[in-house]
């Protein structure tokens, strides 16, 4: 099974030696899950009325630098495209992310607000500046619950997508549906489907399960309400993850659906941490991939 580990950069206010033993932390905690194939570091970014972005969080790029000091799991920056001013300066940024900081894996993120307009470049566009940089693998966020997500991937895979995160998933309808026409329509293309790696929220609060249906995360109200109110939020949360998994890989196995699949587990904050490797072995224990 092709994992990923998910975890939020330290807040810029830590102090240097909170954001040391942040990177620590995680780095151990990925050597203690074991097969851990990257760290999968997001951009968090809050946005003012006018659309300025406001970095509350440390530079992906620096914490995956200080994760490499004591983690072997490739680091691996997401970037929201849009806050650039151009293409020119998206390629520096990359650019400067393979030679300085060793960056061979980034995910590229759209604007947070669908109804503003940003002027810097889309994801598609960054994709296609991407492509020239040498010794670099490019990913997308995938939304199997947003209207049209097919034409985006099969669009996204066309301009240089290798792979793709999910949202958080604790059902599955949807994610089978998305995936079963995605191989459908690469076949009829004629192109080869991209990796896919289902992203697995860590909760172990009833605050994060709100947390989730606010993200948007793939489940049903049913399930979120009694995720909520659980005696034990943190199993059964990882019962459901692992139920949905597992009918995930049955169905998409059943249908002959051959999209490479991966699995990407999201601790949602740093309190959460502790809680992943209950995670991980819950979907290696069902895992047919």
């Amino acid at each position: 099974m092709r994992l990923m580990l998910e975890v939020v950069p330290p807040s810029r206010r830590a102090s240097p030696s909170k954001t040391k033993e942040s990177a620590m932390q995680i780095a151990e905690l990925a050597r203690t899950i074991g097969g851990v194939e990257c760290i999968d570091i997001p951009e968090i970014v809050e946005e003012n009325y006018q659309g300025v972005p406001l970095y509350k969080h440390l530079d992906t790029r620096e914490f995956c630098l200080m994760l490499k000091e004591s983690c072997a799991a490739a680091c691996m920056p997401n970037k929201i495209t849009v806050y650039l001013k151009s293409k020119a300066d998206l390629e520096a940024w990359l650019r400067e992310s393979v030679s300085r900081y060793g960056i061979k894996n980034v995910v590229f993120v759209g604007g947070i607000n669908s109804n503003r307009r940003y002027y810097g470049p889309s994801v598609m566009e960054a994709n296609e500046v991407a492509v020239g940089v040498k010794g670099l693998s490019v990913g997308n966020i995938c939304l199997p619950s947003r209207p049209g997500e097919l034409e985006r991937l099969l669009a996204k895979t066309a301009a240089g997508a290798s792979f793709f995160t999910t949202q958080a998933i604790l059902n599955a309808e949807q994610t089978v549906r998305l995936v079963r026409e995605y191989y459908d329509e690469c076949r009829k293309r004629g192109i080869g489907p991209s990796t896919i790696f289902l992203s697995f929220p860590v909760a172990t609060s009833a605050y994060d399960i709100d947390f989730l249906r606010w993200l948007g995360a793939e489940m049903n109200e049913r399930d979120a309400a009694r995720l909520a109110k659980s005696a034990d939020v943190e199993r059964a949360s990882r019962e459901q993850c692992s139920k949905a998994f597992s009918e995930i890989v049955d169905s998409l196995h059943k249908d002959g659906v051959k999209v490479p699949i991966g699995v990407n587990i999201e601790a949602l904050s740093a309190t959460n941490l502790g809680a992943t490797c209950g995670m991980a072995d819950a979907l290696r224990s069902v895992s047919k991939i």
